[in-house]
């Protein structure tokens, strides 16, 4: 009785380590990404989706510091993944007033570009090199590379 119950233990054990799941916290590259931005997602059951964007801006002079959050949901069907999102909230930290008071004025049409971007292309394939990586590609962009972020 007690070799089953190890046995079991074992196997429920070696189950639980292979099985390739979205749930949790994931940093995300590409080729195509701005340089110096990060970018982070959540996948959190059942099936709510957080991106977390950061992006330092330096143009005519002007230095700052982009941070964009958008929220959503995604469907994971065999290797394709469908995100879908709905609402994002943008910051800029660095700006003079003037500029902080143009940023904000132009956030509400930043936001609905942001968001129509994002949903662009929203359906991909992912291919899983191991339970804490894989890669996500669709046809509009570079592939992504995702690594999970250990608690």
């Amino acid at each position: 009785m007690k070799k089953i119950l190890s046995g079991a233990l074992v196997m429920a054990l070696i189950g639980c380590g292979s099985s390739r799941h979205l749930a949790g916290t994931w940093t995300v590259s590409g080729a195509d990404d701005p340089p110096g931005s990060t970018t982070t997602m959540t996948f959190a059951n059942p099936n709510k989706l957080t991106m977390t964007f950061d992006m330092p801006i330096s143009a005519n002079g002007l230095t700052a510091q982009v941070h964009a959050d958008a929220w959503g949901t995604y469907v994971l069907d065999a290797d394709s993944l469908a995100l879908h999102f709905v609402d994002a909230q943008m910051t800029a930290k660095g700006l003079n007033p003037a500029q902080q008071a143009a940023f904000e004025a132009g956030v509400q049409q930043q936001k609905a570009a942001f968001l129509k971007g994002l949903n662009g292309e929203s359906k991909g394939r992912i291919v899983w090199t191991d339970n804490d990586h894989f890669v996500g590609s669709g046809s509009k962009s570079a592939d992504k590379n995702f690594v999970r972020i250990k608690p």
